[in-house]
């Protein structure tokens, strides 16, 4: 198994970070009896070893039907959050906000100051970053390539979730995955419709955003971004995290 080194292993409680903000949201709409209907979702799990762990090159299938090749299981936060995904689609939503700590590559990419904003809609993906700079939530919007997706390719499974150590190249390119690009080429795939979850049917757009880190430690920031209210849509949405 991929176990982190002891040094900073008791701040891992933090990655719960991301269910936090969507409860402490939820909570927000409903005191100010918001008129939207919001429903959290939080893929809430027990990360430890034990007989029944899962194992680097285990395949596993997920709620939506797709199988996973497990490459990195301290790579595990995707994989409860790709059937939260898969969970949310099926209840129909105009739009789905997906707030994780995922990964710290990206305070590597943007620092301590903004979340990185990952999304499958270019019109939601702006409306979410509106509402950060009203609410004082500053985001940036990272990109998700094709290449990235391609790099998921498995020959065991549909896909894998993230590359192996030193996919990325030799030497310190390679520390720094699994990284938040690829995590983001993964979750889109159970964000959009797919042949083990019914070709044609229309995809809810989803923004996914990572917290920050303030003082060494993980935050909530993100979530008075959900209770801004956001322009009304024509039609259903697409993902963004």
């Amino acid at each position: 198994m991929s176990i982190k080194p002891a040094a900073g292993m008791e701040a891992m409680k933090a990655d719960m970070a991301g269910a936090a903000a969507c409860a402490g949201a939820v909570l927000a709409c409903a005191r100010r009896n918001s008129p939207a209907a919001v429903t959290a979702v939080l893929a809430i799990a027990e990360n430890a070893t034990g007989a029944a762990s899962y194992r680097p090159g285990d395949v596993l299938r997920m709620l939506s039907g797709r199988t996973v090749e497990v490459v990195d299981t301290d790579a595990e936060g995707r994989l409860v959050l790709a059937d939260a995904l898969a969970f949310a689609r099926a209840l129909r939503p105009r739009a789905i906000l997906d707030v994780a700590t995922l990964t710290g590559s990206i305070v590597t990419a943007l620092g301590h100051h903004r979340a990185g904003l990952f999304g499958n809609d270019d019109s939601l993906r702006d409306a979410v970053l509106a509402a950060g700079e009203a609410v004082g939530e500053p985001l940036w919007p990272m990109p998700i390539g094709q290449r990235h997706r391609e790099d998921l390719a498995s020959d065991i499974a549909d896909l894998r979730h993230c590359l192996p150590a030193g996919g990325g190249g030799p030497g310190w390119f390679a520390r720094f995955l699994p990284d938040a690009c690829h995590a983001a080429a993964f979750l889109r795939d159970f964000a959009a419709p797919g042949d083990a979850e019914g070709a044609g049917r229309t995809s809810p757009g989803r923004i996914s955003t990572s917290p920050e880190w303030t003082s060494g430690r993980r935050t909530t920031r993100p979530a008075p971004i959900p209770c801004h209210p956001a322009p009304p849509a024509s039609e259903p949405a697409s993902w963004t995290g």
